[in-house]
């Protein structure tokens, strides 16, 4: 929900639920099923075309080829049916996994092409960091209840923003251009608590819209926001930290860690619910 804007709660059995956000994880959790088995796929056809698998694995560039095709056979379906399906049903698109994978799909293209994309020329990373940026800063000011149906096209710019800003960080870019704006200790401590922030932003915002009438105006909604980066601080802190440095769980990691072959490429590559109601 964007805190600019007025919203008024809907009807009753349209009113936004606290735990309505939770609906992402299982798109992203869905998305970590399908990826694998299609790179698994694409890698049999990769072995079985070579004649032999472990020759598909000694050449990394026809391997990160055919993964290049698992990855377009997400996106490029998705991202259409996507486009369509938000246009002719813009309420239940918004939620549907099948209008959401291409928007993880780029992220997995960034992944499987690192190689190939850290070696662009340093000012075309620098510009592509300061556009990504721009692109989103501009879909936080102008994608309000006015703003084109989502996902559907609306989409590509803060997608395709947030990919531009990582893209110009590769390669010892980091450091600088839109890096160094990016690295400042204050900007890096909001990105450690992201998670645990968009966990609690959304369960305060719709409480708040409901004790302050069914009316979140630009000013309590912002009050709202800055409000929950306590909580998330405090779950950070006390939950996903310990959890994560959980000697038990590294163990079992360790443990299910299979040793990579030698033939094996060295280089290894490197996250607004329905138009009335967006978690």
């Amino acid at each position: 929900m964007d805190p600019r804007r007025r919203n008024r709660l809907p009807e009753r059995r349209h009113r936004c639920e606290p735990l309505q956000h939770f609906w992402t994880l299982s798109v992203e959790e869905q998305f970590y099923i399908v990826w694998p088995l299609i790179l698994i796929v694409m890698l049999w056809i990769a072995g079985r075309t070579l004649k032999k698998t472990h020759a598909a694995f000694a050449e990394p560039g026809r391997t990160l080829r055919f993964a290049g095709v698992g990855v377009l056979l997400i996106l490029v379906p998705s991202l259409i049916w996507s486009v369509y399906y938000t246009t002719a049903h813009p309420a239940p698109a918004y939620f549907v996994t099948t209008t959401r994978l291409w928007e993880l799909a780029i992220g997995a293209a960034l992944a499987v092409f690192a190689v190939q994309i850290a070696r662009i020329p340093d000012w075309l990373g620098y510009l592509l960091g300061w556009a990504g940026l721009v692109g989103i800063l501009v879909a936080s000011l102008f994608y309000t209840s006015s703003a084109p149906a989502f996902p559907g096209s609306a989409g590509l710019l803060p997608t395709l923003s947030a990919a531009a800003v990582i893209a110009g960080g590769m390669n010892g870019r980091a450091t600088r251009g839109a890096g160094r704006l990016l690295g400042l200790r204050p900007m890096r401590w909001i990105g450690d608590i992201s998670y645990s922030l968009y966990l609690w932003h959304w369960p305060l915002i719709v409480v708040g819209t409901y004790l302050l009438g069914g009316e979140l105006r630009f000013r309590w909604g912002l009050v709202i926001v800055v409000f929950a980066i306590l909580p998330a601080w405090l779950s950070y802190r006390f939950i996903e930290n310990p959890f994560r440095d959980w000697k038990a769980l590294k163990a079992s990691a360790k443990r299910s860690s299979a040793p990579v072959p030698a033939s094996w490429p060295s280089r290894s590559p490197s996250r607004p619910s329905s138009p009335t109601c967006r978690g």
